[in-house]
């Protein structure tokens, strides 16, 4: 006849992991807001409260389309238009000589006491990259932080934060004013 398996809720190994699994998730996204919270009190000293939280921007000097051209270690020649617009958001592509495309757009914020620029990436395009295999998603970082400097109205210098040239990468770019 028909016998009747009793019903244990998570009494399946499946289910069992992925509980522990979200509940270590949970506490490991409390620990992570934790020590951003830690890490963004210990900077407070150190950026003038209100400019450290993103606010004041130099009035209009960062505004505008910015053009780099530079040489991609691993992709070759390559053009960066970076555009800043007066409400806070950016849109950086780049633009390989071999073809390649790569959009990122989001906000910016501008630490005037430090002369840093921070881009917080919300998305990027392409989405996925394709392959004989399939399709794997971008992940794009969360974000970018360099330090600027404005020699003359036409001319922004970015050194990339924490790059090190020294494993070949590119960390200085000197953008010339488009408009």
């Amino acid at each position: 006849m028909d016998a009747k398996i009793p019903f244990e809720p998570f009494s399946h190994p499946l289910i069992m992991d992925s509980r522990a699994s979200a509940t270590r998730e949970i506490r490991m996204g409390r620990c992570r807001r934790f020590q951003f919270a830690l890490c963004v009190l210990s900077l407070v000293p150190f950026t003038g409260f209100l400019h450290g939280c993103g606010g004041a921007l130099p009035t209009g000097q960062l505004v505008g389309v910015w053009r780099v051209g530079f040489v991609d270690p691993s992709f070759g020649p390559a053009t960066i238009e970076l555009i800043l617009m007066n409400n806070g958001t950016f849109q950086q592509q780049t633009a390989f000589q071999a073809g390649a495309l790569v959009t990122i757009f989001g906000t910016y914020r501008v630490f005037t006491n430090e002369s840093l620029l921070r881009l917080d990436i919300q998305r990027g395009e392409p989405s996925q990259t394709c392959g004989p295999l399939g399709c794997t998603p971008i992940i794009f970082p969360a974000g970018e932080s360099y330090i600027f400097s404005l020699p003359n109205g036409n001319t922004l210098q970015l050194q990339l934060v924490n790059c090190n040239p020294a494993t070949g990468a590119v960390c200085n770019f000197s953008y010339q004013r488009i408009v």
